[in-house]
């Protein structure tokens, strides 16, 4: 896939990958330069910072100022902005006009922006010459380095982006992504563009030929530091003959040869690139991709989707081209021996490429233009058989049918035009072209027979690359129509109770007493009949239609009596109009299609009954795992402000919502449906915000089904649009399968770490495994175990719990390094018997590791699985001691393992790595126990886990829960040496 861009005369390209069936916008060709546009100043900067000053030109309601998207288009450009004018330095204000226009594209190609330097200035005199003579700067750093205004109430920086991109027309599945948190997704990172672009509106531009030549003998401050090599002392291209520079051009041996950039990149001239097929507008003018990725990416052709930074080699070619960046003012770059600069380079023509034609409308006019600067697109035809070389473009829609003469008389060069159709620049078919339009005049001329609502596409290229100014003429004589048979009320013709029909509104007339249907004014009216067999909703409408019409729906017996059921101008934010109402069975409906101002040509209308899942809001709700379902999208409509998919005309959508159970890779498809389906998945709440997360026309060329995967997150909601392909309609069947791939924490030496004292941690139990050796957590026999990994910052108690999971939880809590050793230090299944989460608490030993399992509760061989809420709350207290030993004792090795005091039973557990001696540890003198500072009895002892276990029993009440416990022991081991030590603990209930 390739999106066309622009920089400066040049085509600038952007090219995406992609991955199974959907677009994946892993890298973005970024290599326009900076193109903006509303009006706000970027405050609050530090005092050194540049100021930026941004223009937004668009009109009312349109791109930067549209009512949907012109706050976010603000939002993250103006983020852009400010990025970079904090990192600057200079006291002039960077000027910038951007806006968006509808430049077109298709599914596979699109422009993007076009975008670059007003103007490059050199020798500008004055206190503050430039640094180097003869050199041309951008008009941006010309202004910090002269300290004024040097181009007064002009812009800076210039952009136009692409609002085509967010109408979903072009790119497939892909618009902008106007956040600034770098979660663009699949689509293009609007905020990353810009930076990538603002990088080249403020000079890391070339001027450099792909022959070796410099543009018009002009040379840029970035030239000046082009070389031939990564030392020091390697040749700048400057001082070399063109014949010798040619080859660098295209060799992978092209550096930017400055002494910041140097010192950014490890002592080395950073490496630019230059790929042995040269690419226009790419070359050069970039970092080179394989050499410099991460955080050096955002000045490299194929840039990532997430770029918000520069990086320090990119930072370096700013400061050596003389701008002040980062907190201290760049050195003046070194002087270099230079050629004579003449005239800066002549921007191209703004219909230079097919894609951005100028629209010529009405019947009759005349255009001027020139040729100067433009060039001709890969896979453009020769017009006139004429290589040409130098060609701009017009689109001009025929109002009707008829005879169209287009002419360039009064150019002043020999010209060469073609007439052609088609939607793209490569798969035009040509209708008429034109040399000389006599022996004696070398301007061109051509007349066609002409379709109502066809698109012709003008090409005018001057013969043999010629160039010079252009005037393009035309005009328009409909051809003579007779009016149609329903023309008149009393002749309306009768329709079926379902169906679709083509007809014509040309030579129609409106009758007298006849009213404006939709409330405005019309004039070619034609009329059909329409009994309703069903009291139903039903829908009328006339997407696809070559005009602007109206439709309107009635009943009454006669012109003058008649009364409005429904009306319909615009609908769906298209030309075209669309009506539904509650039909009564039986009744006589008149239906009058009209066209907007007295417009006509060919329509097509479509009558169906409603179905119930048409509207966003009706869609049919769909679960599980896997699944299918049939609906008919006969009848169906596009609500105001739906989405287009793909750039082909739908509009017969119905809806269905589907949510996630789990995360993991998501199949929709349509296939077993008896109609060429459009498939979109989305997510949002309303019609009007939604965000497309995958589209789909065609399985193969053979298969006219649709189907799409994506990455499916847990608990999402995901809306489904099922639509016709060029309006097609009939059964759809709707199937969908997830695959849940295993929990990233399946296994013991997997497990996820929980930061911090407190937290909750998300996940799911769903398709995890029962590794060899695990044990049964919690007594029970589960299989779909998950594990957490926790570490005592220091002595106190660790409450956990699996409130708010979506599955019956059973939970352990281990010690030890390898799954077939671990020790148990406590497990829950059911907090209560009404309440299925787990939860449990106990007293840590300070940098001791806790392994944590989730697992499913395992009924009749039936493991509950579902997605996991885990909080752990750490609660701090005093040293928990190991043994200590005593004066004249000999030290035993065993210690303390855990502690834990249990209110609910009124005990003290002391477990110890090793046996003790069990006279020793049966004797009540050899303990001591406090609660909250007061001395408590014991009352009995019991020794367990073959003398390694001690459970002190406490009188009935002596604690309660978060009670703070202390507990002294004086023991001995097997071998008779002294095991003594101290913990303080809280009581758990």
């Amino acid at each position: 896939m390739q999106l066309l861009l622009s920089e400066g005369a040049r085509p600038i390209r952007v090219r995406n990958r992609w991955s199974g069936p959907q677009m994946s916008w892993a890298k973005l060709w970024l290599c326009a330069m900076l193109l903006m546009i509303g009006s706000f100043v970027v405050a609050a900067r530090p005092v050194a910072a540049v100021p930026i000053q941004v223009t937004y030109t668009d009109g009312a309601n349109e791109g930067f100022n549209d009512a949907t998207l012109g706050a976010s288009r603000r939002r993250a450009f103006e983020a852009a902005a400010a990025s970079w004018g904090a990192k600057l330095r200079g006291t002039v204000p960077v000027e910038i006009s951007a806006k968006f226009d509808p430049l077109g594209g298709s599914s596979t190609s699109a422009t993007l922006g076009r975008a670059g330097p007003t103007t490059f200035l050199s020798d500008w005199g004055g206190s503050s010459p430039p640094p180097l003579a003869d050199t041309y700067y951008a008009v941006a750093l010309g202004n910090q380095l002269a300290g004024t205004d040097l181009n007064p109430g002009e812009a800076d920086i210039s952009a136009t982006f692409n609002s085509d991109v967010d109408n979903d027309t072009v790119l497939s599945d892909s618009g902008f992504y106007y956040g600034t948190d770098g979660r663009a997704g699949s689509d293009i990172d609007f905020y990353s563009v810009c930076m990538h672009e603002f990088g080249h509106g403020l000079g890391f531009v070339a001027f450099i030929e792909p022959d070796g030549s410099f543009d018009q003998n002009a040379i840029s401050i970035f030239d000046r530091f082009l070389a031939n090599g990564s030392s020091s002392t390697a040749m700048r291209l400057v001082d070399m003959a063109q014949t010798d520079r040619a080859p660098l051009l295209i060799g992978d041996s092209l550096f930017f040869a400055g002494p910041n950039t140097r010192s950014a990149n490890g002592g080395a001239n950073a490496r630019l690139y230059a790929p042995s097929t040269y690419s226009s507008g790419s070359s050069v003018s970039h970092l080179d991709e394989s050499t410099f990725t991460g955080i050096n990416e955002m000045m490299t052709p194929f840039s990532s989707s997430v770029a918000h930074e520069p990086g320090p080699v990119a930072s370096g070619v700013f400061k050596d081209m003389g701008w002040g960046f980062g907190t201290s003012p760049a050195p003046t770059p070194t002087p270099i021996a230079t050629a004579t600069p003449t005239s800066p380079p002549v921007s191209e023509p703004a219909n230079n490429d097919f894609v951005r034609a100028l629209v010529l409308s009405g019947n009759t006019g005349r255009v001027s233009g020139s040729n100067s600067g433009a060039d001709k697109e890969s896979g453009e035809p020769s017009h006139a058989q004429n290589a040409g070389g130098k060609s701009v473009w017009y689109r001009w829609t025929a109002p009707s049918n008829g005879r169209v003469t287009f002419s360039t008389a009064s150019s002043t060069l020999d010209t060469v035009m073609a007439i052609y159709t088609g939607s793209s620049v490569s798969g035009l078919q040509v209708v008429a072209q034109n040399d000389d339009a006599s022996d004696t005049d070398r301007t061109s001329s051509a007349t066609i027979n002409t379709v109502g609502g066809r698109v012709y596409h003008i090409a005018v290229d001057g013969y043999n690359n010629t160039a010079g100014s252009i005037v393009l003429n035309w005009t328009f004589i409909p051809a003579a129509v007779t009016s149609p048979p329903n023309d008149l009320f009393a002749k309306a013709i009768n329709l079926t109770p379902a169906g679709r029909l083509q007809g014509s509104n040309m030579g129609a007339t409106r009758e007298s007493g006849e009213p404006n249907h939709a409330g405005i004014a019309g004039g070619r009216s034609v009329w059909y009949t329409w009994r309703a067999p069903s009291s139903a909703r039903w829908t009328f409408n006339l997407l696809g239609s070559s005009f602007d019409t109206l439709l309107a729906v009635y009943t009454g017996t006669t012109i003058t009596a008649l009364k409005p059921v429904a009306s319909s101008d615009n609908a769906f934010g298209v030309l075209t109009s669309s009506v539904t109402f509650n039909a009564a069975a039986g009744t006589l409906y008149r239906i009058a299609v009209d066209g907007r101002g007295g417009q006509s040509g060919a329509f097509s209308l479509l009558w169906a009954p409603t179905p119930l899942n048409d509207d966003f809001a009706n869609a049919v709700t769909v679960s599980g795992n896997s699944g299918k379902i049939s609906g008919n999208n006969t009848g169906a409509t596009r609500e105001i402000g739906e989405h287009g998919l793909l750039n082909l005309p739908g509009n017969r959508s119905i809806w269905y919502s589907w949510t996630a159970p789990a995360s993991g890779i998501a199949t929709i498809f349509a296939k077993g449906s008896t109609f060429d389906t459009l498939l979109g998945i989305y997510t949002g709440a309303r019609v009007n915000s939604l965000r497309l997360i995958a589209s789909n026309n065609d399985v193969s060329a053979t298969d006219s089904t649709s189907s799409v995967s994506f990455n499916a997150v847990a608990g999402t909601v995901y809306r489904i649009s099922l639509d016709g392909a060029t309006g097609a309609t009939g059964v759809g069947v709707l199937q969908w399968s997830l695959v849940v791939p295993p929990p990233p924490n399946d296994l013991f030496a997997k497990a996820q770490n929980l930061p911090g004292s407190v937290g909750s941690a998300f996940g799911s139990n769903i398709n995890g495994t029962r590794e060899s050796g695990e044990l049964k957590h919690a007594g029970t026999g589960g299989s779909r175990s998950i594990w957490y990994r926790w570490t005592a910052p220091g002595p106190g108690a660790l409450h956990l719990s699996t409130k708010g999971s979506a599955f019956d939880t059973v939970m352990a809590v281990y010690t030890g390094t390898a799954v077939s050793t671990l020790r148990v230090v406590k497990s829950n299944d059911d907090v209560s018997d009404t309440d299925s989460s787990s939860s449990l608490s106990f007293n840590v030993v300070p940098g001791t590791t806790y392994s944590i399992a989730i697992d499913g509760f395992n009924d009749a061989g039936r493991v509950s699985t579902g997605s996991l809420k885990l909080t752990y709350v750490f609660k701090a207290g005093q040293t928990l001691a190991n043994s200590v030993a005593t004066k004249n004792a000999t030290r035993s090795t065993v210690a303390l393992s855990t502690a834990e005091a249990q209110s609910a039973s009124g005990s003290v557990q002391l477990s110890f790595t090793s046996a003790l001696d069990a006279a020793a540890a049966s004797d009540v003198g050899n303990y001591t126990v406090e609660v909250n500072g007061e001395a408590v009895a014991i009352e009995s002892i019991r020794i367990q886990n073959t003398g390694r276990a001690v459970s002190l029993l406490l009188p009935e009440a002596a604690f309660n829960a978060n009670d703070l416990i202390r507990v002294t022991w004086n023991l001995r081991d097997g071998a008779g040496r002294t095991v003594s030590g101290a913990a303080g603990l809280f009581a758990a209930r």
